[in-house]
Formats: C-alpha cells, structure tokens, sequence
C-alpha cells in the first residue's frame, strides 16, 4: 500500500534532448532545437525562464510473456511481462524458478519453492537497512544479486529535494540473510526502470522548486549519489529542450546492477511522462499542452476571446552507448503509455492521439470578472508516424478514427495494431514493411475496447479490456472482456474467440508487469476485482477460467506466475499454489 500511495503522490515527467552547442538566439525568439549549455549559467538562465511546471500523476503503463531474462538455474518458469524481449522491468514479484522474490509493504521476502510448496526463508525490513525513508516499489534479480529500487523522501525540501529515486543492491548468496552491498540515488521522483546487459537504468523527474541562485548550481543542477557520496551533473551531461522547456529535469542514470556503481547519465531541463527502451535507445516522452487564440472581439461590456487547445509530444532518444542524446521529435498528439513507441530495424514508430477544444473567454471590461464558455466542437482524431535513423520524418498516416481515442497499442515487426474507442473498438492493423508508404489493411469494430494488446502467436493476437454497450449517445462499461483476434489475413481481421467476464477491476488493465501472458502454455492470469483468476485458451475452447484465488484485497498487488507444473499466486505476504494440469 505504502508503494501504491507514493506512486499516486509521485508527479513524474521527464524527458530531454540535446545538441553540441547553443543555437543562436535571435531577439524575442526561444531557441527552435535543443542544445547543450556550455556552463552552469546558461541553465540558470534556462530555468528561470522556464514555464510552470505542470504536474500531473505518474502510473506504470509492455513482449515478454515468457522471456527468460533472470540468470536462473531452476526449472522452467515464467517471466515478467515486458516490452521489449530481454529488457526487464521492475516488479514486485520476481521468480529465478527456485526461488520466489517479492516485496510485500516495505519489507524484501524471499520463498523457496518445490512441487507446490513455498517455504518464506528471509523477511527483510526494508526501512531498517536503506531507512525509514525508502519505499520499495519494484525488484530485480540477477544470480545471487537483487536489485531494489524505489524512492527516498527527506525533510528537506530546498531547491525540491524533497525526494530521490533509489537503488539498493543486496548479496543474496545467503538465501536467509541478504546482505546491502551498495546503493545509488538520483534527484527526482522515481519514474520508471529497465535492466538490461546488466546495467540498471533509473529515470526520475525533478522539479526546481522555491529561489535559485546563479551562484550557486547545487540549488538548480541535479545530483547523483553513491554509496552515500554526492556529486552534480556535469554541465556535459545536461541538455535544455527547445522552445520554454517547463522547470522539470528528466534525469536519466545507469548503474552496474550487481554493485550500484554509477555508470553515467544525462539530465534534460523539459519535463515528460513516457519512458520506452530498446537494446539501443532509451526514448522519454512529453506531453505538451498549448493554447492558442483564434478569435478576439467586443460583445456588449465583454471583450470575447475565442482559444483553442491543441496537444503535443516530444520524444527525445538517449543512445545507451554513453548515455547521450541522439535526436528529438516532436509529434502531434499525445501518447497513451509506453507501448505507443517502437523501435524497429532503427526506426522509431509512434502512435498518437490529438484531442482539441475550443472555448472562449468573456471578460467583463466594466467589472474587471472573467467568465468561460466550453464549445461543444471537441474533436480528435488519431496518426502513425515513422521516423528514421536520424529522427527525420519518414512517413505519416493521419486523421484516422476521427472522434475516437487511442486505447490501446502494440507493434509487432512489420505491422502495427492499435485500438481506438468512443462507442466501439476499431482494431487497425498497419502494414509498416514499406516504412515510407505505411497502409491500413483492415479496420474490424467490435463492442468494447482493449485496453491491452499482446502477439500471442503467429495469426493471433491477444487483447484484455472492458465490454461496453450503447444507450443513445451513453456508452457504458458492463464489466471485463478477453479477445482473441485472428490476424492472419491482415485485410480481413476478425474476433477468433471472445469472453465477458463480470467483473470491474483488474490492476492489469493498466500494468502489464502484473499480467501473466503464457502462449506457449496457454494460460493468461489476472486480477479481476478480489480475485486472481487464470484463464486458459485453445483454437477448439477459446478462453475458459480454470483457476480462481480469493485476495484480501483488490490493491494488494497480487501477481500469477508458474515454475514448473505449479502456479503461484502472490499476494502480501502470502503464496497460494496450485496445479497447472
């Protein structure tokens, strides 16, 4: 619950780009690319002209089903569901299939399991080792070595340190007694996390808060800490978006995963809410909103201003060779989570939504009170974008889905599929062989929309959202929905199998990490309410439950896995199993 809570307190943005040196800056103008300061004083200067931040919540929104990233010696076993095969992602649950590693409040447990059975060998008081301070949020484990990270939170709230994404590294050798063998933090509040190659990488958003001082860059520059020893950024490793960046940095840090050690980093004064990884890049997104004046007249004692909101997103690639930025994009639109970008034979595909409205303002030029007016004119619509090795517009597809809004999203080599949704879910499917001349292939409704989507097998494709029905204009929910769509012929997309399911909530609708997605087994298991359920699925039965784990409660954040022939279900401080077959 502690994690939960700081998660919805935690404001995350991030993001960042970069150039070799300051572009020119002519009278009136703010700097149309993003560039690399040559000292401390000309992010001074940046941030004290940088807009208000706009501080919005962070949530954890991708292939991996069975991926075996853990250095494991156990059985066979299953995996966290992420992205992009062989970049972990930080969970609560963890299995090397001998061993089941979770983190249940604040404290680190540490089961082993045999046929069935999990016997708790270690529970570890989080706060007594890494402080009262630290809250757990995820875990990672490699060999004898868990990787915990989370945040820290402080009294003092100087220059917005009032709160640090951390990582603490333990010796597991001693399955009962783990061992601290090294920490790290940055400034910011946790964002998100990847391991891959053995390097950890951390990404927090830190706000610039209260009076700064030229002279003195520890009230404006980032730092990173290890083992307890603090240091700045260097000006090297900062880079200022274009335009008026808002006072947020996007840091960005890469740790040894086994020791803490810091590795490098980056620091971008923008500000984000996405956070997407490749064996390459890391990319980091951010929403922009903006507002424009159309329209300006009298109107009786009023003078009438008439605006329009318009949404966009930067997207700035930090190459993982040396933690530098590589190119910035920005697209209209906004994102819907972290499977909306994909990179693909070095390209980068991104799927957005654009949401507009225009509204007027009258002000009373006698009385000096304002009042507004929202139109009923509110329009999006949906794009596809390709862009090149070099972050150059390659190719676009837009104005689909007109009065629709992006659900759900998954890139799957060739083809792109995404789900949009007002009364009912068109699927799309988009052929990207031809990068420069991207199609639509198929556009098949049905009731509902996913809310996720995952390449099961070749042909099919796997989607969990929410069944919906119309009344009129009133479209409601009516509870969970499973879908199996048949995307063998991609110009004739179908509904292979469907099933409802009664129920409201299930934390995987909006964390994939606690969605166990097994192909090669043919099970799927999720929360749905105050309960664990496990559904199998075959061409001749399609989706039928088999399995249903009663939970104390629907936030605890339980989550399914399988080591063998057992399933697994963790939820707090507990281990429920049972037999697969």
């Amino acid at each position: 619950m502690k994690r939960f809570a700081v998660m919805l307190v935690c404001a995350a943005m991030l993001i960042g780009l970069i150039a070799l040196t300051a572009p020119e800056k002519e009278e009136g103008k703010t700097p149309a690319a993003a560039y690399a300061p040559q000292d401390y004083s000309q992010v001074y200067a940046a941030i004290k002209s940088a807009r208000p931040n706009n501080v919005g919540l962070f949530a954890k929104t991708g292939l991996a089903g069975d991926a075996m990233i853990n250095e494991t010696s156990g059985q066979d076993h299953s995996s966290t569901n992420v992205q992009v095969e062989g970049i972990d992602e930080g969970d609560l649950v963890k299995t090397d299939g001998e061993y089941i590693y979770a983190i249940s409040g604040n404290s680190l447990l540490i089961f082993k399991v045999q046929d069935g059975k999990a016997d708790r060998l270690c529970s570890l008081d989080l706060s007594a080792v890494c402080g009262e301070n630290f809250y757990a949020y995820e875990l990672y484990v490699l060999g004898d070595t868990i990787a915990v990270t989370g945040a820290t939170s402080s009294d003092d709230v100087t220059y917005g340190r009032d709160l640090s994404a951390s990582v603490y590294v333990f010796d597991i050798g001693s399955r009962t007694a783990p061992k601290l063998s090294g920490s790290a933090s940055q400034d910011g509040y946790f964002v998100s996390s990847r391991l891959y190659d053995g390097k950890l990488y951390l990404v927090s958003a830190y706000y610039i808060y209260g009076d700064i001082s030229e002279d003195d860059p520890v009230s404006y520059i980032p730092r990173i800490s290890e083992n307890g020893k603090d240091s700045l950024m260097p000006c090297s490793c900062i880079c200022i978006m274009p335009g008026e960046p808002e006072a947020v940095y996007c840091v960005a840090g890469a740790y040894d995963a086994r020791t803490a050690k810091n590795l490098g980093g980056v620091s971008v004064l923008g500000g984000g809410d996405t956070v997407s990884m490749s064996p390459d890049n890391l990319y980091v997104a951010a929403a922009r909103y903006s507002e424009e004046t159309v329209n300006g007249y009298a109107e009786d004692q009023y003078y009438v201003e008439e605006l329009k909101n318009e949404q966009s997103t930067v997207i700035c690639r930090i190459s993982l060779d040396g933690l530098k930025e590589s190119g910035c994009v920005t697209v209209p639109g906004i994102l819907d989570g972290q499977f909306a970008m994909d990179e693909y034979d070095g390209m980068l595909r991104v799927v957005t939504c654009n949401d507009s409205q225009r509204y007027k303002v009258y002000t009373d030029t006698k009385r000096g009170f304002v009042n507004y007016e929202w139109g009923e004119d509110r329009t999006s619509e949906n794009a596809l974008y390709i862009f090149d090795g070099n972050m150059k517009l390659l190719s676009s597809v837009e104005g689909l889905a007109k009065g629709e809004y992006v659900r759900s999203v998954r890139f799957d080599g060739d083809y792109a599929y995404f789900c949009t949704f007002r009364q009912v879910d068109p699927l799309f499917a988009v052929c990207l062989s031809d990068p420069k001349d991207p199609t639509i292939q198929s556009e098949y409704k049905i009731s509902g929309f996913s809310e996720y989507l995952h390449p099961w097998s070749d042909g099919l494709l796997f989607g969990l959202g929410n069944e919906a029905e119309e009344d009129g204009d009133t479209v409601t929910t009516t509870g969970l929905k499973l879908v199996m769509f048949d995307v063998s012929d991609k110009a004739d997309v179908s509904a292979e199998h469907t099933l409802f399911i009664e129920g409201w909530y299930s934390e995987s609708l909006y964390d994939h990490n606690a969605l166990l997605v097994s192909p090669e087994r043919g099970i799927i298991g999720f929360t749905v309410d105050n309960e664990y359920c496990l559904y199998s699925y075959s061409d001749e039965n399609g989706f039928e439950k088999t399995l249903g784990v009663p939970l104390d409660n629907a936030l605890c954040g339980a989550r399914g896995l399988y080591i063998g022939d057992w399933l697994y279900v963790v939820c707090g401080d507990t281990v429920v199993s049972s037999p697969l077959n």
